[in-house]
């Protein structure tokens, strides 16, 4: 396990692409095999991680007629937590890529009410979070 802490990139060579790699040195492999090959090296899928900060829109939003929000540039494997002016949590969004969107609709199913939502944005990996408001209206 390791973690890396990525503190100078450039506009031009965003998104970071990243995949890891990982071979063996362990002599097993090498001596039950009948011509002394080496086990091939695994590769993990591809991660791609943002810099800067997430991108929410539209914002203000409608549920009815924008359809939904979108959330961009958001670290992998981050959860978005919603909540109400009063603390009352709303529903949270597991991310896995660098997107994700919300469909103005609580955990319950049911399209909430226009007003102001706070977010919240937690890395999962490195526990920092990152915060923002919504402005949910209603139908034009």
């Amino acid at each position: 396990s390791f973690t890396v802490e990525i503190t100078d990139a450039t506009p031009d060579k965003l998104p970071i692409i990243n995949n890891a790699f990982v071979d063996y040195t362990d002599g097993h492999y090498f001596q039950g095999s009948p011509h002394g090959e080496r086990h091939p090296p695994i590769m993990s899928n591809a991660s791609f991680y943002p810099i800067g900060k997430p991108a929410v829109y539209p914002n203000p939003f409608s549920p009815i007629n924008d359809g939904v929000v979108k959330f961009d540039n958001i670290v992998p494997n981050s959860v978005i937590s919603l909540y109400t002016l009063s603390g009352e949590h709303v529903r949270s969004i597991r991310v896995d890529f660098i997107r994700a969107q919300w469909d103005g609709r609580n955990r319950y199913g049911y399209v909430v009410s226009p007003g102001l939502y706070y977010f919240t944005i937690r890395n999962l990996t490195s526990n920092q979070v990152q915060r923002g408001k919504i402005f949910v209206v209603g139908a034009k």
